[in-house]
């Protein structure tokens, strides 16, 4: 009589330590599917400032015209345009003191003022950074240039040399022609002709600039004195 009954005990023995298990594993999977999402959340979201930053980059210039020269003005309407611009810089130095003590600043709007002895000036190695010129109305351009330093003597000292001076220009317009300049160490206007160009801004990349002087006189500051922009009103 009591044989039917171990039997019974028996298989209700086994049938609970099945589901024991089944319970138990599916437990575990469930833990593995949450920590694998949560380690594929913290990986997609590393990731994310990369492909941001990635995008956000700047298209390089290049040395290539994309745009159609405008109509070329009568010379008899080529004027200096340069005294209507407004510029945008990409920093300015502090200001300074001559050797005589009187105060100098390196304001933009030095850069048309006729006086190669006042300047624009940003600390550091330029190389890279860009400026933005903006006209009133829209112009056709025929010929750019700049004093690529601090033109200016200062008693003994030479400032052109003594701080950095500009190399390599280039020259970007709405259209998107873009020229570049090299320049020399001269302490002059250095002019270049363009296509014409009809815009309404310009603007500068600085593409190289030399070291500063080495030395007591040596100044790290990158300067431009003058910048010219001739041509007519559209």
């Amino acid at each position: 009589m009591w044989i039917p009954w171990l039997v019974a005990l028996v298989l209700l023995a086994l049938i609970g330590g099945v589901g024991g298990v089944l319970l138990l594993g599916g437990d575990d999977s469930d833990g593995d599917q949450a920590s694998d999402e949560r380690g594929s959340s913290q990986s997609t979201d590393s990731t994310r400032p990369s492909d941001d930053g990635s995008s956000d980059q700047p298209d390089q210039p290049d040395s290539t015209g994309t745009g159609a020269p405008a109509q070329e003005p009568d010379p008899d309407d080529v004027v200096d345009l340069t005294s209507s611009v407004t510029a945008e810089v990409p920093a300015i130095a502090p200001p300074s003191r001559d050797t005589r003590n009187r105060p100098v600043r390196f304001r933009p709007a030095n850069m048309w003022d006729d006086k190669p002895r006042t300047a624009w000036r940003m600390p550091g190695d330029g190389t890279g950074q860009t400026l933005t010129f903006a006209f009133d109305e829209d112009v056709v351009i025929t010929e750019v240039g700049m004093i690529n330093g601090y033109a200016k003597i200062d008693g003994p000292t030479n400032w052109y040399t003594s701080n950095r001076r500009i190399r390599t220009v280039q020259w970007e317009f709405d259209d998107g022609t873009r020229v570049t300049q090299d320049l020399d160490d001269q302490q002059v206007i250095q002019m270049i002709d363009l296509g014409p160009v009809e815009t309404r801004s310009v603007t500068v990349h600085l593409l190289g600039v030399s070291a500063p002087a080495k030395g007591a006189d040596g100044r790290d500051f990158t300067a431009i004195s003058e910048i010219r922009f001739l041509g007519a009103p559209r």
